[in-house]
């Protein structure tokens, strides 16, 4: 009895541990680091993925031997002595990879996830082993990440308004983990949510649900459109440049007032066309401005205020082309 109970104690153990995966950065056969990650997915560590990344290396390595027991999952990273392939992928957690494999010019495991990514390493540079036969973090690899991957965005989670969460927020540039930890959060309430398989970049972004009080900013993947998943939000919004999602930089480096949503639409025809079409948004400085610059074309004699103390909504149809020209 006390026998059977033990097994069963080991085997429940190794499955809850199998059964919630890491998840690794995958490419192969590119010549670089950075050609193999710039085509990376990002995909989870599970048995049969981790044995075609097995059987793929066994081909050339032919004295490794797959583990008796699967105890979980690691990232890994490789380069062949030529230099002619870099591989990024799963690997078993009770295999020791770098030890097995001959004749490489760079190996690399680790246990978190996405810890085979470039953006990860710099983060953590601790993690990276002692025995890397190469610096593959130059300034220019550096400087790479940051230009075409990176952006800096406001990040808070607050209920009430949008003030109250720029009040409590905090700024940070985007990376993997931060984009990966607001992916969880968000897929926590749209279970079907799936992750972009390649990483294009990041942007920022603030999310209020309707019905709840919730307030939430941050950072996300560039090649995901958090406001086309969520149609029914009170209010969405997308932007790419540093803390573009901040009330202060929305309002032309001022806070302004008090936030209200208006409806935008600009078409030919009776109000119920337009509004059919409408979006409803934000107002905020460079919305405002946008429509102004549209009522100066009509009218180059309007002058913008002097002094900004907030904003409203508006509605104009104009009488000689019949448009109705915006719901703001």
């Amino acid at each position: 009895m006390f026998l059977n109970l033990l097994t069963l104690t080991v085997v429940f153990g190794t499955v809850i541990h199998v059964a919630t995966p890491i998840r690794c950065l995958v490419c192969e056969k590119q010549f670089t680091e950075e050609e193999c990650e710039a085509q990376a997915a990002r995909e989870p560590c599970y048995e049969q993925a981790t044995l075609d990344w097995f059987a793929k290396m066994k081909r050339i390595w032919s004295s490794l031997v797959e583990p008796y027991w699967n105890t979980g999952y690691q990232c890994f990273e490789l380069q062949v002595r030529n230099g002619s392939h870099f591989w990024k992928g799963c690997s078993f957690e009770n295999l020791d990879l770098c030890a097995e494999v001959k004749n490489v010019t760079h190996c690399y495991t680790c246990k978190d996830d996405y810890c085979n990514s470039l953006v990860h390493k710099a983060k953590c540079p601790a993690t990276m082993p002692r025995h890397t036969l190469y610096l593959i973090l130059t300034l220019g690899t550096l400087t790479h990440l940051a230009t075409s991957l990176s952006v800096r965005c406001i990040v808070c989670r607050e209920p009430g308004s949008e003030q109250n969460c720029d009040a409590a927020s905090t700024n940070g540039t985007c990376d993997e983990l931060m984009a990966y930890d607001r992916f969880k959060e968000l897929k926590w309430i749209k279970p079907n949510l799936v992750e972009p398989r390649r990483n294009t970049g990041y942007q920022c972004f603030e999310l209020k649900l309707a019905g709840t009080e919730l307030f939430t900013k941050g950072c996300i993947y560039r090649n995901l459109d958090v406001c086309a998943k969520f149609p029914d939000a009170e209010h969405c919004y997308l932007c790419q440049t540093n803390l573009c999602n901040s009330l202060k930089v929305k309002n032309g480096g001022r806070v302004i007032g008090v936030i209200i949503r208006c409806y935008l639409c600009q078409q030919h025809g009776p109000e119920e066309i337009c509004d059919y079409s409408a979006i409803n948004g934000t107002c905020f400085e460079l919305v405002a401005s946008k429509q102004f610059a549209i009522m100066r074309k009509a009218k180059p004699s309007l002058e913008i205020p002097e002094q900004n103390t907030g904003y409203q909504c508006f509605e104009l149809k104009a009488t000689d082309a019949d448009p109705a020209l915006l719901h703001v």
